[in-house]
């Protein structure tokens, strides 16, 4: 899924390999606005709601806070 509009910024401060990772430019605008990939999976349903599908990756939230499955498994190992 990736989300635009006015409240999407240019990037990450001081890091461009993440900024370039995970920020383009929005293709259904031409005022060099960026849309930004959320890292979830969705898709659109036939009566036209968007249904949220999970994560892409391996993290999830707990208490608030991300956690990265693939590093918790790795720590127990």
């Amino acid at each position: 899924m990736w989300a635009g509009g006015a409240g999407i910024t240019r990037g990450y401060l001081n890091l461009p390999d993440k900024t370039s990772e995970k920020y383009k430019r929005d293709p259904f605008l031409d005022d060099g606005s960026f849309m930004f990939n959320t890292g979830d999976l969705g898709r659109w349903l036939p009566d036209g709601d968007l249904e949220h599908l999970g994560r892409v990756d391996h993290q999830v939230k707990v208490k608030g806070f991300r956690v990265e499955l693939d590093g918790v498994a790795a720590a127990m190992e």
